[in-house]
């Protein structure tokens, strides 16, 4: 949905909590922030530090779409 010139999401949580978000909002348990809103989806990148097996802390993104179901 856009509200102005701003592309918003509206989600639902398991609750029935209903959220508007739009581009840079924190979403998830995993750090993770929207990058992008689209028609259909929404685009959130997680990013997790973790230590490799030589203790060298790296970075490790992953991008998710969450698709919405049209009935």
């Amino acid at each position: 949905m856009w509200i102005g010139d701003v592309p918003k999401a509206m989600v639902v949580d398991p609750a029935k909590n209903t959220y508007f978000l739009a581009l840079g909002d924190e979403i998830g348990n995993n750090n993770g922030r929207i990058l992008e809103i689209r028609d259909h989806g929404v685009l959130i990148q997680e990013k997790t530090i973790y230590e490799d097996m030589f203790g060298v802390k790296k970075e490790k993104i992953n991008n998710i779409i969450l698709a919405f179901i049209e009935k």
